[in-house]
């Protein structure tokens, strides 16, 4: 399974992948913009280390100083988009490793609003990259709105629904809660409860740091703190602060959507045109039977150690 982080310019996106990836991303200045990124966090032991590897085609760089991640990105964009506004298909991959992580795969989307420099057609190069990632069925889309947007005209979710109309597979998360306009506070409420443009995952509300806290140095700790602060003394957004949840409902995602991928596979074994497959008693069809019964007793075993924690 993997993840597309997918939403219109100036979305959140990159405040979104601080709080998965615990690294500070840079705002406006088309880090991801040109090329799809591939981010990997990792979790590792207590007490280890941060480090990170970056490779795309046959280069590989590794380091250990987070504040290197831009200019990295920065300078593999260039390598294969040339030093300008052009854009490529070609993966960046990007490992982070930390005990402060959980193991995902993130994809990043592309903005999808041309500036001066890049070519006409550069909106139907960014919408044809992004359906190459979200339109596959092992894929969650975790669909980035700002909560001062109107979400029935966003191009990001409608791209998502196009591909999951029942919105099975897609995960609405509301950023930029600060910026709503007042007395329109209960509006973007019925939103985040679901009761707006309903989605079988829901929507998640975050409230990450700005371009101006990252000024100030405002570090990503301190910004979890403000943001429960300012739930806390919302009127009407006193919603529970869901962001310290967000592996955990992933991880809930992943399990999903492995059972339902899981219970397909075996009963499609099981139909009466592959019944023979299923009882053949050669070493095919002995280690195919052995390798479900395993991805069976996993899946049962990350269902009873998740619900310690729920």
């Amino acid at each position: 399974f993997g993840f597309a982080v997918i939403g219109d310019q100036s979305s959140g996106k990159s405040s979104v992948l601080e709080a998965l990836s615990g690294v500070a991303l840079s705002r406006g200045s088309g880090m991801v913009t040109r090329c799809p990124l591939e981010l990997k966090p990792k979790k590792t032991k207590p007490g280890e280390k941060w480090r990170a590897s970056i490779f795309y085609n046959d280069h590989k760089n590794d380091f250990d100083d987070p504040s290197e991640v831009e200019g990295l990105v920065r300078a593999a964009q260039n390598d294969l988009a040339g030093e300008g506004l052009g854009m490529s298909s070609t993966l960046i991959h990007l490992e982070i490793m930390s005990p402060d992580v959980c193991d995902l795969t993130l994809i990043v989307g592309i903005i999808r609003v041309p500036v001066s420099g890049q070519p006409d057609n550069i909106s139907d190069q960014v919408k044809e990259l992004i359906m190459h990632f979200i339109e596959r069925s092992a894929t969650i889309n975790l669909v980035v709105v700002p909560c001062n947007v109107d979400m029935a005209t966003t191009e990001a979710l409608q791209m998502a629904l196009k591909v999951d109309p029942e919105g099975k597979r897609t995960l609405a998360i509301l950023t930029k809660p600060d910026l709503v306009d007042p007395g329109t506070e209960r509006n973007v409420l019925a939103i985040a409860l679901n009761k707006v443009i309903p989605l079988s995952k829901g929507y998640i509300m975050v409230r990450c740091r700005g371009q101006q806290q990252i000024n100030d140095k405002i570090s990503l700790a301190e910004a979890i703190e403000i943001e429960r602060d300012f739930f806390q003394k919302s009127q009407v957004l006193q919603i529970k602060r869901v962001a310290d949840q967000i592996p955990m409902l992933i991880q809930h995602f992943l399990l999903d959507e492995s059972e339902r991928m899981l219970c397909s596979e075996m009963w499609g074994l099981m139909e009466p045109t592959r019944l023979d497959e299923w009882l053949d008693k050669s070493p095919e069809s002995s280690h195919r039977r052995n390798e479900l019964l395993n991805r069976l007793e996993r899946l049962t075993f990350a269902h009873k150690k998740l619900s310690y924690f729920c």
